[in-house]
């Protein structure tokens, strides 16, 4: 079986595809920004012919739904749906924060990815590393958070000594706060970019698909077609300055 696996929620528009037993056929990063609706269909289209793959002969879906851009991340969303509900296969919600902070899973310790998410605040989540162990564990969920509340969850799940890498173009801010907050905590910069690559989302994928291999539709992160949106954790700014009009405000 091929999976497709897709997110635009970032600046990068990424896209893989790979088998169910683990093997990368294709993977894909533009880092074009505002034309992920533009190339998303065209680059899919010369990944499948490089490969010799069909759209028929994928058996399900990896996409990232967020969070991030408002308007992005609903591209590879849409075009998930579209393809699940076409060709009746299932979808695998993939966390975009996991998908970036997947690329330092080498690092043993603390993976923080943090997306500028505007006014002093981030979309973030935590990840424990530890390459020696192929262990990779979440310890803290999804959420926009403001810096001092990043800076305190993460300084609470750190071990003592623990070093904690940050990554994604909140990174340097929020690595000045740990820095004078943290005393012997050890704090590393990974990369200052939203780097997600379409593979990190596929292997994310494939682990969910795994995990239920008979029915899928029993997993938590396979979704109805129906049900599947993105996670956008804030309204778009336009509604959020719409708001207070309507209410009187």
């Amino acid at each position: 079986m091929v999976i497709l696996a897709m997110d635009t929620a970032t600046d990068q528009l990424s896209l893989a595809l790979g088998r169910k037993s683990g093997e990368l056929l294709a993977s894909w990063t533009s880092a074009v920004p505002k034309m992920h609706a533009t190339l998303l269909h065209p680059l899919l289209d010369q990944m499948l012919s490089a490969v010799g793959v069909s759209l028929q002969d994928i058996g399900a879906l990896a996409v990232g739904v967020g969070p991030g851009s408002y308007t992005g991340v609903r591209i590879a969303v849409t075009a998930a749906k579209v393809f699940a509900y076409t060709l009746n296969i299932p979808v695998v919600t993939v966390s975009s924060l996991e998908a970036a902070a997947f690329s330092a899973r080498a690092h043993r310790g603390l993976v923080i990815p943090v997306f500028d998410a505007r006014r002093q605040a981030a979309y973030s989540a935590a990840f424990r590393a530890d390459p020696h162990k192929s262990a990779w564990e979440r310890v803290l969920e999804d959420g926009r958070r403001d810096f001092p509340q990043i800076v305190n969850e993460v300084l609470e799940v750190a071990h003592k000594g623990e070093t904690v890498l940050l990554l994604g173009n909140a990174s340097s801010a929020l690595a000045d706060l740990l820095y004078q907050k943290g005393d012997q905590t050890q704090v590393g910069v990974y990369d200052e970019r939203t780097f997600l690559s379409g593979e990190a989302v596929f292997r994310i994928g494939l682990r969910a698909i795994e995990t239920q291999p008979d029915v899928p539709e029993t997993s938590d992160n396979i979704e109805s077609v129906h049900n599947l949106v993105p996670n956008y954790m804030q309204m778009a700014e336009a509604q959020a300055r719409l708001l207070p009009d309507r209410q009187g405000g």
